[in-house]
């Protein structure tokens, strides 16, 4: 269950876990830049492969990838999802 103790903005949190599939969202930017649009960046894991969705923009990114490498190597990212 997903409460307000283990949620952090910034890093997000784990919402599903069953030990072969995790479903992350990625956080969220602490302060709205004029002019960028936010966006619900998450990554499915699945057996140990990474499926990433809607992980932003440039300006976002490096902080998608910080927050992705706690939870699986960059390098086993598969695919990723745009839709903005």
């Amino acid at each position: 269950m997903l409460t307000n103790e283990n949620v952090s903005i910034v890093d997000g949190a784990v919402l599903y876990d069953d030990g072969d599939h995790k479903f992350i969202w990625l956080g969220w930017e602490e302060e709205e830049e004029e002019g960028f649009v936010q966006v619900n960046r998450y990554i499915i894991i699945n057996r140990g492969k990474g499926f990433l969705l809607d992980p932003g923009g440039v300006y976002v990114f490096p902080r998608v990838i910080a927050n992705t490498s706690t939870y699986i190597d960059v390098n086993d990212i598969q695919m990723i999802f745009y839709s903005h």
